[in-house]
């Protein structure tokens, strides 16, 4: 799935398992192969062994991630033939959920700091008001639990440092990208943006570009018309001054007594 393909740099839609277009210039093959300088994080979510739930954030056993789970939350594989693999994060109770996250946290997004691009597939199972809250992207080494980094009462970006897109309980067809410091209420750079539907794999993307120190976000393939123009790292604004690693995290809503969240695949790459 993710050998090497030509980008065209355009901005089109896409739902397929490969990369989005806007992964053109990131030379992920030659960091891959090591004739590039950079770094990457990727899993598929084919293989692995049995998954733990912790109720403290912990090393998951079977998958090389932490994890934080409330008291009704599984994690599983998907087993469906030929569909390339995914991890489904279950949870039965309402207010409460699942966080997944990277422990490493290698990437940065600061004016003068390397390129970047991110991008994940995933779907929810169910997405009617009040039935899910959810968050993918790269937040800072706060440990993950029922108040970080999503909050699982009310399903809002908690207070770290974090960005990327946000679901809102209360969405139920549309989604936001958005950036949180610590401290500082969240910003949401495209509201109410994306088509979502219940059991629909949807991309959500980003791309840093050292040049011009815009944040650029991505659903889709599609680029969204409101990009982020990335301060120094002053930690004031933006989580500039912060390190980052992937996160995905999700909470089931008042409304409802359990949903799924399912990730195909997800990527991160920035250049030196």
């Amino acid at each position: 799935m993710m050998n090497k393909q030509q980008y065209s740099g355009s901005s089109t839609s896409d739902t397929s398992r490969r990369r989005s277009n806007f992964w053109a210039g990131s030379r992920v093959d030659e960091i891959i192969s090591g004739d590039f300088d950079g770094i990457r994080a990727f899993n598929d979510f084919n293989s692995g062994g049995k998954i733990t739930i912790p109720t403290t954030e912990a090393a998951l056993v079977g998958l090389p991630l932490n994890g934080f789970g409330s008291s009704g939350s599984t994690v599983a594989y998907d087993q469906v033939k030929n569909g390339g693999g995914a991890l489904i994060l279950a949870e039965t109770t309402n207010q409460e959920g699942f966080v997944l996250r990277d422990v490493v946290a290698p990437y940065q997004i600061s004016s003068g700091v390397g390129s970047l691009w991110f991008e994940c597939r995933i779907r929810s199972l169910l997405v009617a008001t009040n039935e899910i809250a959810w968050l993918a992207g790269l937040m800072d080494t706060t440990a993950a639990s029922a108040t970080v980094p999503l909050t699982m009462t009310t399903g809002a970006i908690a207070d770290c440092n974090f960005v990327g897109f946000h679901k809102p309980v209360a969405n139920t067809t549309a989604l936001d990208t958005s950036y949180k410091a610590d401290g500082v209420t969240a910003v949401e750079v495209n509201s109410d943006v994306g088509t979502l539907a219940a059991n629909t794999w949807i991309k959500l993307g980003m791309k840093f570009d050292t040049g011009t120190n815009a944040l650029s976000f991505y659903i889709n393939g599609v680029k969204q018309a409101s990009t982020k123009t990335i301060p120094n790292a002053t930690g004031t604004d933006f989580p500039a001054d912060v390190a980052l690693g992937l996160v995905v995290g999700m909470c089931v809503g008042s409304a409802a007594s359990d949903n799924e969240l399912h990730i195909d695949w997800w990527e991160c790459v920035q250049h030196f």
